[in-house]
């Protein structure tokens, strides 16, 4: 399917991990609009096909990725700023995902520009002005029982924005503060961290409340407890935000790319200062070995850590001049290779590992053997959706045959 005259935009809920479609079972989700977030619209794609089931304009248009049992939830801006172009009201949608008719809306007052469904609830991140101001909305599947949720007073609040902010959508943000490279996580059993800039908040849905706001970023839950960066070491909460143990100075978690349908759960990775991957006892924080004699590189003066990615139980640790398979939990190496690096996701399918990267490469699970590889022409993005691979980036989205 290509479109013309605009294109597909990433980001669909407005954080940096929303990518370019949702996988709403009887249909995929997808926004276009113009290359500077303008004339936004929202399509529902046939998976089998890939024939437009309908349409629908939605200015400055935020989708969420996961469905309420009635259907799609998202959000347009029906009153802006004039002098800046924000959207100042907001109309919350429930859309019929086979249809696109409204089953139910309400407007709101505010800035929204995150929104995320979880177990049937509803949450939009307003950044208010002037900046640094976060405000969370919950909302139940029936647009009722709204919660608002100042985060203002929070102590490690101002962490969530930054002046140098990286965000995925052109929404019109004014100079200044504004919330930096956001993501969610669901963790310890209900709650929903939004980590963004270098802190988390961690709200509850169900209660309607804020656990806290720490001073932590790159937010994993281990099974058994929280694990995020603070400062040069990782630091361990239970589910209350208590602090527990931390890692040694210069100790510290890398990026946790990890296959989302492999749950929140997450094996954590430690490197140290050179990019030696360490493993480190969970339970008291204390170094305890190698997990994998990485190093970390040098591009344009810039230092890169060794790439991880994380899928049912194995881990991939690659620098330039090997990749590791590893049970990081365990401690163990389970193979080595230089045939591949990761840049990319690594997703599991069928007991097998799909690394996706500027190509994608089969890995037979139980050897580590590279079964195939497949350059695709269809977008600049691969994503696993069901059972199904898919292409795709601003211009086209396209579903692809098995290498």
């Amino acid at each position: 399917m290509d479109h013309r005259g605009s294109e597909f935009v990433g980001g669909i809920d407005g954080s940096m991990d929303g990518g370019y479609l949702a996988d709403l079972k009887t249909a995929w989700i997808a926004l276009s609009g113009t290359d500077d977030d303008k004339q936004i619209a929202v399509h529902a794609l046939d998976p089998p096909s890939g024939r437009q089931l309908w349409t629908r304009g939605l200015e400055q248009g935020l989708c969420a990725t996961e469905p309420v049992s009635a259907g799609l939830v998202c959000a347009e801006a029906i009153a802006t700023d004039p002098s800046t172009g924000l959207g100042t009201r907001w109309r919350l949608l429930v859309l019929d995902v086979q249809s696109g008719r409204v089953l139910r809306s309400t407007e709101l007052n505010g800035w929204f520009t995150l929104i995320h469904v979880h177990d049937n609830r509803i949450m939009l991140v307003e950044q208010r002005q002037p900046a640094p101001h976060a405000v969370v909305r919950l909302l139940d599947e029936k647009l009722g029982d709204s919660r608002e949720l100042d985060l203002s007073g929070q102590k490690q609040h101002a962490g969530l924005f930054s002046n140098d902010r990286i965000i995925y959508r052109k929404f019109p943000i004014p100079d200044g503060p504004a919330l930096d490279r956001p993501r969610f996580r669901h963790v310890a059993n209900g709650l929903i961290a939004l980590w963004s800039g270098s802190s988390t908040a961690v709200i509850d849905p169900r209660r309607g409340m804020v656990v806290g706001v720490l001073r932590c970023s790159r937010f994993m839950d281990d099974g058994q407890r929280l694990w995020c960066n603070d400062g040069q070491q990782a630091v361990a909460y239970d589910y209350r935000l208590r602090r527990l143990h931390e890692t040694a100075i210069g100790i510290r978690l890398a990026f946790p790319v990890r296959d989302p349908e492999g749950g929140d759960v997450t094996d954590p990775v430690f490197v140290d200062m050179q990019g030696i991957a360490r493993r480190v006892d969970l339970a008291t924080g204390k170094t305890i070995g190698v997990l994998a004699p990485t190093t970390n590189e040098s591009v344009w003066g810039m230092t890169l850590e060794p790439r991880i990615a994380f899928s049912h139980g194995v881990t991939l640790i690659s620098d330039k001049h090997r990749t590791f398979a590893v049970d990081a939990r365990k401690g163990f190496e389970l193979r080595h290779t230089d045939e591949y690096e990761v840049s990319g996701e690594v997703l599991s399918r069928g007991g097998d590992l799909l690394v996706l990267d500027s190509m994608i490469r089969r890995i037979e699970g139980a050897t580590g053997k590279v079964l195939g590889t497949y350059v695709h022409g269809v977008g600049l993005y691969t994503d696993l959706l069901g059972d199904t691979l898919v292409g795709y980036g601003p211009g086209q989205i396209g579903r692809l045959v098995d290498p």
